[in-house]
């Protein structure tokens, strides 16, 4: 009974019964305006969905979602990695992170459509362009994420840990680690989204290949059912991505419940004693 009840509930976290009936009550009132609007402006979720299993079955565009879909991942690994380098960089130096966090500012705030023509102008194989686009858009949001994680870390808490005289390894794997699971994990899922519209931009303007480029010719042809298919699968592929890293982060974190109701039984005891 506990295995099948525990099952349930990850069942539940997985599906939640709101976000089931929030889908369905979008269908239907999509599939009612759909009757009274023009087909070609709007189609129904029936012709949308027959786009979308073409599309599947369809191995020259499903390779084209492929494209799109490894190059946000190239994109996020590479701002990951170097934001987590220059993260580094800000922890051992504090005098450093005054300036670096200066410049990550200043490339925060340059649209993303200003890479996507600097890219252009700059390099002349399209998967370049698109990786640098994507590492100049998200690098900023990986480095001041994970050094804000590091400031967060209270000071008594390191304090303690420098008492018990821990070699570099072991500072990292019982402090640092389990303080900057949480914001790693966040800005990955913000990110996701962020690297799917980014692609789609640099695809558009100057990519032969992928889901931007085929939503490029879907609007030549006028076909808005292909459009909403493409989206479809973007949209998919970003909620079970972020699903994916959202079960990631309940496994790296699964300690923090009990910590917190090993905390509770504590002072209920310490409570009850007095």
């Amino acid at each position: 009974m506990g295995l099948l009840a525990a099952s349930r509930r990850r069942a539940l976290s997985i599906f939640p019964v709101e976000g089931i009936l929030a889908t369905a009550l979008f269908l239907v009132a999509w599939q009612v305006v759909s009757l009274f609007t023009n087909q070609t402006l709007l189609p129904g979720p029936v012709k949308v969905a027959a786009a979308v299993w073409h599309i599947l079955s369809t191995p020259a565009w499903l390779g084209a979602a492929g494209v799109s879909y490894l190059r946000v991942l190239a994109g996020l690994l590479g701002g990951f990695l170097i934001g987590t380098a220059i993260a580094l960089v800000m922890m051992l130096h504090r005098r450093a992170a005054v300036f670096v966090t200066t410049y990550l500012t200043f490339i925060q705030g340059v649209p993303s459509l200003c890479w996507v023509v600097m890219a252009i102008l700059w390099f002349r194989d399209v998967e370049t362009r698109i990786w640098f686009i994507l590492v100049m858009v998200t690098l900023p949001g990986f480095a001041l994420q994970i050094y804000d994680g590091y400031r967060s870390i209270p000071h008594d808490l390191k304090e303690m840990l420098r008492s018990l005289r821990p070699n570099p390894l072991q500072r990292v794997r019982y402090l640092y680690v389990p303080a900057l699971v949480a914001p790693v994990l966040t800005i990955w899922k913000i990110s996701l989204g962020i690297g799917i519209r980014v692609v789609l931009v640099a695809e558009l303007v100057g990519g032969t290949l992928g889901i931007g480029f085929q939503l490029a010719a879907a609007q030549m042809l006028i076909n808005m059912a292909l459009v909403l298919a493409w989206t479809a699968l973007l949209v998919a592929f970003v909620l079970v991505t972020e699903k994916l890293v959202s079960l990631l982060e309940a496994y790296a974190l699964r300690w923090r419940p009990e910590a917190t109701a090993r905390r509770e039984r504590m002072e209920a005891a310490v409570a009850k004693a007095a």
